[in-house]
């Protein structure tokens, strides 16, 4: 993260949000932006994942936004394949979101490059000169939240120390049995933790060692519980299904509200940003340029991550959390220095073998 924390963004007027998203339409992104004199639309649909996650923007973003505009939001809860299903609207001429979110850079910056998405001016939204997470303000979309893949753990079965993703790979030195996902979008992410784990430094990465990885990986095997989807990694950590868990943070840190039992370690984890991007031919796109202008409030975004955990882009958003949020969620400080990130050029690399490590780590798994 870079600059101070300081600033909260207040909430624009109706009016500011209409001259925004006028004003915002870069020329650059497809022939079909609106012109100069194009007025704010009636009505947005924004898609993105269901469950606590859809609820969590719905009540941090999407109510707000509807009270200050007027706009009517619809929200399709439906992100399985999001990526082909935009696709397929593309192609027949019938693109029926105007905001979609819920994944990361790789699978957003290669619908960029295919033409399937808007290029947002960051200039002109004002997210440029924002004190924001690195890597937010990208060609393809605006940073929604950090994501990040940890460690999820029992105190009672760690009593002396929390365990790194080092630990999580070494069942010789610390037995037990380990969750980990079977699969279903940035099948990339087990593998190379597993080779950071294997002494790999980030840097290094890319192109990954598949046969590393999975050697690094082969002696866990045995002991690992399969999860699928949030839920499922939620529910084998409360009823106490494995002792330790390569899960996202914010999940560990609902499950935590419900069982104290349950905690959380950063050491060795990897963090992504999860984007805001708008389709190419969007049908509303001023009303999905002044979306994603409001998503920049500060206390909005304090209210999604106290809602589901995942922390914000907005740096000032961090002195809005309750004190004892502050000591848990990716973004304080001490948290933010333990974890690493692909690069953009790395990540251009997973998003051309996305679908090949899809099929690697399916055949590992044999689930």
């Amino acid at each position: 993260m870079n600059g101070a924390r300081r600033r909260a963004f207040g909430v624009l007027t109706v009016g500011m949000l209409a001259l925004v998203a006028i004003s915002a339409c870069s020329p650059a992104s497809t022939a079909h932006a609106p012109s100069p004199t194009s007025a704010l639309e009636s009505q947005l649909v924004v898609n993105s994942c269901g469950g606590l996650y859809g609820e969590a923007i719905h009540s941090a973003y999407i109510e707000p936004f509807e009270a200050d505009t007027g706009i009517d939001v619809t929200y399709d809860d439906d992100c399985d394949a999001q990526t082909t299903q935009l696709a397929a609207q593309s192609e027949a001429g019938q693109v029926q979101w105007d905001v979609i979110a819920g994944f990361g850079g790789p699978l957003y910056a290669d619908l960029h490059n295919q033409g399937l998405l808007r290029t947002i001016d960051h200039d002109a939204l004002g997210s440029a000169a924002m004190d924001l997470a690195d890597g937010s303000t990208e060609p393809f979309g605006l940073g929604f939240h950090n994501d990040a893949v940890v460690i999820g753990y029992s105190s009672a079965a760690f009593a002396d120390e929390a365990p790194s993703v080092a630990d999580y790979f070494d069942p010789a030195g610390h037995p037990g049995t380990r969750a980990m996902t079977i699969g279903g979008f940035e099948d990339w992410t087990r593998p190379a933790l597993a080779l950071v784990a294997d002494g790999v430094a980030p840097t290094d990465l890319i192109p990954l060692d598949w046969d590393r990885a999975f050697a690094a990986m082969e002696p866990i095997k045995d002991d690992v519980v399969w999860y699928q989807g949030g839920t499922g990694m939620l529910t084998t950590m409360l009823e106490k299904q494995a002792d330790i868990c390569l899960c996202s943070d914010a999940r560990m840190l609902q499950a935590q509200k419900e069982d104290p039992d349950v905690r959380v370690s950063y050491d060795g984890g990897t963090r992504a940003l999860v984007y805001w991007a708008i389709p190419a031919d969007a049908p509303h796109p001023n009303a999905a340029l002044a979306f994603l202008r409001a998503t920049l409030d500060a206390q909005r975004q304090a209210d999604f991550t106290e809602t589901i955990g995942y922390s914000g882009v907005v740096e000032g958003s961090y002195d809005l959390l309750p004190a004892e949020l502050q000591t848990q969620v990716l973004v304080n400080p001490e948290n933010y220095s333990q974890t690493w990130s692909f690069t953009p050029e790395q990540n251009a690399w997973l998003a051309e073998h996305a679908s090949e490590a899809s099929d690697k780590y399916a055949t590992w798994t044999g689930q």
